[in-house]
């Protein structure tokens, strides 16, 4: 079984909850960070995210404010984040802490849904 490495994302306004699967063959050549659709906790993701790391990749999957682990309110519907912040601050820090750990300077992004959707909205 892949090793999984919980981590905690910088990102504008609140840490990010996520989950980094390193890639079995060890290397960190090929970074790979999955952005969730909405309201899809990242544990979803965590037999995708083996199967990549057992290809080579370097995976990270992570909770968007408000969702899941980086949920900081006591319920969802007190929750005042927009999906825009999603695109805007967490799928940017997201990425460079990939980067970051990885120590590469590009990475793959699969996007589910929003996920996907967002994209256009990040910085970097």
């Amino acid at each position: 079984m892949t090793n999984k490495i919980e981590v905690s994302i910088p990102a504008v306004g609140q840490p990010l909850a996520g989950t980094f699967f390193p890639a079995s063959n060890g290397n960190t050549d090929k970074p790979l960070l999955i952005c969730p659709a909405t309201g899809i906790t990242q544990k979803f993701y965590f037999p995708f995210a083996r199967w990549l790391a057992h290809q080579g990749f370097s995976v990270l999957v992570f909770d968007y404010r408000g969702i899941g682990k980086s949920l900081q309110e006591s319920h969802v519907k007190h929750c005042e984040v927009k999906k825009q912040d999603w695109g805007l601050y967490d799928m940017p820090a997201a990425l460079d802490f990939l980067l970051e750990l990885t120590g590469q300077n590009g990475a793959y992004l699969v996007g589910h849904s929003a996920g996907g959707q967002l994209f256009g909205l990040m910085h970097n």
